[in-house]
């Protein structure tokens, strides 16, 4: 608690200078009970000016610790105010309204890789990439004239990469011309931003793509059903009714040689028909995937791909073969067709191997070829939906594709991918 003063200094000399002016200036003759009497005044007042004495020096005394304590939090919470910004996620700037900078934060050292003695002697235009020297100084007076601001740019790093940077700025008319600058790195989100952004374009160009080929099945299979199937059966329908007319006269021996080979011509024309079919349904869905599963249907592409192509195409597979569920297995299979595909229209190869693999509960699919490699450009290519497809076919299953290559030294897909066991059911 304060000390109170038992009486107003002032006021005291007041006092004693109005008893001094009506004062005599004679003094009358003192009585010994008066000389006592003064002397025990001067006691009393000696004794009030102790008092007040070491009041004074109690209250002045408060003041200086009560002056050390404020000082002492101050310095605390100055401390404790650079603490939070030195260990703060985000970088912090204090900057002057010339754009020098005052003070920075580890955290913004280790965004720009500066040290803070470098930072400390540099603008803010020589950390900026995306704005002049001339913008800054625009932009720190509409941030004084208005408060605050918010927004994005860019800053260049020490060995000269370039970081985005979300930045908030605060401003008061009392902090003498300083501005309080917090800076977020979001390098890695505008990279995902952009990843989306690419992602989603792909996907509905996939999406385009897989219509388009839906529709350019659809068409192969009706011209394949229109110029063979329909040609084919009404020529049956011909022969069958010319051998009905030849059956319905007299069978002689040159009747009966053209009803012969008649018969072996619709016996020809059935067996393409059949043969047709057979395709038609292959291109589907390979019946083989389905009756012998996936490696006995991966071996079979690898010998139509010969037999299609002439290029050389060995396969290998594991001997025993785990129960693989069906729609894992089709989207193997699928990828499999979309990397010999390429190999087709891309490789200009003379070989091809493929490699079929299961090992700790991972399915691995390997197929290289000899031929001119991929391009990075072409890799990264957005436009590129075959691989964007196989991608997405493998992401379905938690695996994940990676395409290599180098021009002149071939290229090499590799799909990995958890197995997914089917059912355990027996095969009939």
């Amino acid at each position: 608690m304060k000390t109170q003063l038992s009486k107003d200094p002032a006021a005291l000399r007041r006092a004693a200078e109005a008893r001094l002016k009506v004062k005599p200036a004679t003094p009358p003759p003192y009585t010994e009970a008066d000389m006592r009497r003064l002397l025990r005044e001067l006691e009393v007042r000696q004794i009030e000016l102790e008092i007040q004495n070491k009041e004074l020096h109690a209250a002045q005394a408060q003041i200086e610790a009560g002056r050390k304590r404020a000082e002492a939090a101050l310095r605390e919470s100055e401390e404790r105010h650079r603490s939070i910004l030195q260990t703060a996620m985000d970088g912090f700037w204090l900057v002057d309204s010339q754009g020098r900078l005052l003070e920075v934060n580890e955290t913004y050292c280790g965004m720009s890789g500066y040290g803070a003695q470098e930072l400390l002697s540099m603008r803010i235009s020589d950390l900026e990439y995306c704005e002049t020297a001339a913008d800054i100084a625009s932009h720190i007076q509409k941030i004084m004239a208005q408060g605050q601001d918010r927004f994005e740019s860019r800053h260049r790093r020490k060995d000269g990469g370039i970081f985005d940077v979300e930045i908030s700025v605060h401003y008061r008319s009392t902090d003498s011309g300083r501005i309080v600058v917090f800076l977020r790195d979001i390098t890695e989100r505008k990279q995902s931003e952009q990843n989306l952004r690419q992602s989603e374009k792909q996907m509905r160009a996939l999406a385009a793509r897989l219509q388009s080929i839906r529709e350019e099945e659809r068409t192969q299979i009706a011209r394949e059903i229109h110029d063979v199937l329909a040609q084919e059966l009404t020529l049956l329908k011909f022969d069958i009714v010319w051998s009905s007319r030849r059956l319905a006269q007299a069978v002689d021996e040159t009747t009966r040689a053209a009803l012969a080979g008649k018969l072996h011509g619709i016996s020809s024309r059935t067996n393409s028909v059949i043969s047709t079919v057979q395709k038609i349904a292959t291109d589907l869905r390979p019946v083989v995937l389905d009756s012998l599963g996936l490696f006995a249907a991966v071996e079979w592409q690898a010998e139509d791909f010969v037999k299609r192509t002439g290029i050389a195409c060995r396969a290998l597979v594991p001997a025993a073969e785990p129960l693989v569920g069906h729609d894992q297995a089709t989207a193997v299979f699928r990828i499999l067709q979309e990397s010999l595909t390429n190999v087709i229209r891309h490789a200009q190869a003379t070989e091809a191997d493929v490699e079929l693999a299961v090992k700790d509960g991972q399915l691995t699919l390997t197929v290289c070829d000899n031929g001119c490699g991929i391009t990075p450009e072409k890799l990264s290519d957005m436009h590129s939906i075959g691989l964007a497809g196989m991608r997405e076919r493998a992401l379905v299953f938690g695996g994940r594709v990676e395409i290599t290559g180098a021009p002149g030294a071939g290229t090499t897909v590799m799909v990995r991918m958890p197995l997914i066991r089917a059912a355990e059911v027996s095969r009939p």
